[in-house]
């Protein structure tokens, strides 16, 4: 017997042993082989194929006997082979063009001639039928569908001349924003399929195709599933559930078992994992197939903002993508449609549905909204915030020993005074239309760029200001036009040049925090000079180091990451002086060094932060809470899960505490 004889005698055995009952298929495939010693070899590879697909559908593509080139030409239906696209477990794809009048292309399917079982081209037949009973904008559908010569079935769906949707999203160079208008047309084309009892269960950056009209189009249901299956039908998709992909497969594919509306959640949830942060889940850890299903079916995947380094993704980002990626389907998002409404959610800045909604989230998702009907009372609020930020900036420079206390109390009447003029013009008892925060800020920009304050230095404090309170909102865009605006005020300041190499700091920790780390870097290491030679191991200079040191982090780390933490740490601590920068710059060094696995030098950091923390009191909760959760997290990571549970309970305590829950 041929080799290529072999090989087609192989494949119908080994169609024929899946239509057998588990339990008797080794002795069918014993029986058929005989005693061809090579036969059975070559049965018993694609069994281990056929393992192998359980993660890459594609298992089967190297014992192909077809030679897709041998259909080109062909017609099928209305339609003309022109173009091999490419092979899967169960078919062949071709790009098709009209053979009539009509211009139209499409991309055609053809069941593998190898697979010649009737559950083969029963599962086949599925896919087209799942095709059939979908129509949305976003779901490629189908045209034609049919039988060859031969009895092989195939259909043409809508061609999609797209880009897979993560590659979409770096080449156009897409915001956050922008990626999550995608996932929430994504989400809407899955919900569609779900109200026609349809589950993709494998939805993944290369089913996701975006057109150049940036229209996320799904594609190939080869392993759907359909909730209403007659009990033939629903064997099918059972067994088709044992196909899924790496980093996207839910707990439930990987462990085999009921597969539901959720499962789509939890792909949804992994793709939008990819996109946002650029990292796969559980991908540092996963080396091979084997150990993603135990860390997938054992654990939830860190958080986003941690695994990729980017802070614009903590808290709401976070939470929403912790939900639908929840390890037990009963805990993820009940619909994609409800993962929908929590994505259109961030870009309303309303709250999310993902986490507790405390008054103390829920009022600060008011604020960021911004709808004020009484605007003296927000006034009052952010007049404290104001008031509490110069306070602390005079008080530094009060320490800088630049004995200007009189002048510095003036600068900060003028900057109370000016901030009070800007909130009752927009107060509704005067007249005023109901405003935002946002109004506020911006208009008391503009009418700062308008010279309205006579004294420049006043002028960039409060800039300053403004640019604090909008990052507090997570306005970066408006934080970095105020830090610009302060920027070039101090740079005309004789005597002030400390304060712009600070402002210029900020700048930088500005542009790392709103994810363009790489541009902070220059301009943190820019500062870091100038407040080098100007206050050489002052409380700026250690600072300065911390942050610039966290931007290296979220890169690349070195030993030059190590060695700034380390020096801005020291220098705080020979002030002898334990304060929220000291515990700021341990914790900060921790978190990083957990970042890179390194969580047994990270935990006594996590653990000195603690203490020192709740040493401080007062209104250090929110940091001690961080420290204490940080510290579980290096725990967890080292294994010493009961000493890591334990923690985790008392942050989950006093965050009830604050919630009042």
């Amino acid at each position: 017997m041929s080799t290529q004889e072999q090989r087609r005698r192989a494949f119908q055995i080994f169609e024929q042993a899946l239509d057998q009952a588990p339990e008797q298929r080794d002795a069918f495939i014993a029986t058929a082989c005989a005693d061809d010693a090579g036969l059975r070899a070559a049965v018993a590879a694609l069994q281990a194929a056929d393992a192998n697909s359980s993660i890459n559908t594609g298992g089967l593509n190297a014992f192909a006997v077809e030679a897709p080139s041998d259909q080109l030409g062909r017609v099928l239906g209305h339609f003309r082979l022109v173009e091999h696209l490419g092979s899967g477990g169960m078919g062949i794809v071709f790009r098709g063009e009209r053979t009539d009048d009509v211009t139209q292309r499409a991309a055609v399917k053809i069941v593998r001639q190898e697979l010649r079982s009737a559950t083969s081209r029963a599962r086949f037949n599925l896919e087209r039928a799942a095709l059939a009973r979908l129509e949305h904008a976003s779901i490629a559908r189908l045209i034609d569908a049919g039988v060859t010569d031969q009895g092989r079935p195939w259909y043409a769906m809508e061609f999609v001349a797209g880009t897979p949707i993560d590659k979409y999203c770096d080449a156009q160079g897409l915001d956050v924003p922008a990626r999550i208008r995608l996932l929430i047309e994504l989400c809407k084309a899955v919900e569609s399929a779900h109200r026609q009892l349809v589950v993709h269960r494998d939805i993944k950056p290369s089913n996701v195709l975006v057109t150049a009209d940036g229209v996320p189009k799904l594609i190939d249901f080869g392993i759907a599933k359909f909730l209403d299956a007659e009990p033939d039908a629903a064997g099918l998709t059972r067994d088709a559930g044992t196909l899924f992909s790496r980093h996207y497969a839910a707990p439930e594919q990987i462990k085999g078992e009921e597969v539901s509306t959720s499962t789509d959640v939890y792909g949804i949830g992994a793709l939008a994992f990819h996109i946002l942060s650029g990292k796969k889940i559980f991908e540092a850890s996963t080396r091979t197939d084997h150990d993603y299903m135990m860390l997938v079916t054992q654990n939830d995947p860190e958080l986003a903002s941690r695994v990729s380094g980017q802070m614009h993704l903590r808290g709401d980002l976070d939470n929403i993508l912790r939900k639908a990626l929840a390890r037990s389907p009963a805990d993820r998002y009940g619909s994609v449609a409800a993962l929908a409404d929590d994505f259109q959610n961030v870009l309303a800045q309303r709250p999310v549905s993902a986490v507790a909604p405390g008054w103390i989230y829920l009022t600060k998702k008011f604020i960021r909204r911004n709808r004020l009907p009484v605007a003296l009372a927000a006034g009052l609020v952010v007049v404290s915030v104001v008031a509490t930020l110069s306070g602390m900036s005079q008080a530094r420079e009060v320490l800088e020993q630049r004995n200007e206390a009189r002048r510095e109390a003036g600068r900060a009447n003028a900057i109370n005074d000016f901030l009070l003029r800007m909130l009752e013009s927009s107060d509704p008892r005067l007249g005023a239309r109901e405003t935002t925060v946002a109004q506020v800020l911006d208009k008391a920009t503009s009418t700062l760029d308008s010279t309205v304050v006579s004294d420049p230095y006043t002028s960039a404090s409060i800039l300053t200001t403004i640019s604090g309170v909008n990052l507090s909102l997570t306005r970066f865009p408006e934080a970095l036009a105020a830090n610009e605006l302060a920027l070039a005020l101090y740079k005309q300041q004789p005597g002030s040049e400390l304060e712009y190499a600070v402002a210029l700091g900020s700048r930088g920790e500005l542009l790392r925090m709103s994810g363009k780390g790489e541009e902070a870097i220059p301009v943190l290491r820019d500062a870091h000079t100038r407040i080098e030679e100007i206050a050489p191991g002052g409380a700026e200079s250690a600072v300065i180091k911390n942050i610039l040191a966290k931007a290296l982090s979220d890169q690349q780390p070195t030993e030059e990451t190590d060695r700034l933490f380390l020096q801005g740490i020291a220098q705080l601590k020979s002030a002898d002086i334990q304060n929220m920068d000291l515990v700021t710059a341990i914790n900060d060094y921790g978190v990083s060094l957990g970042m890179r696995g390194r969580f047994a030098d990270a935990a006594p950091l996590h653990r000195e932060a603690m203490e020192m923390a709740g040493r401080l009191g007062g209104e250090n909760k929110a940091a001690l809470d961080d420290t204490r959760n940080n510290l579980a997290s290096a725990l967890e990571g080292m294994g010493d899960l009961v000493g890591a549970e334990k923690i985790f309970l008392q942050v989950i305590e006093a965050r009830k505490q604050v919630l009042g829950v």
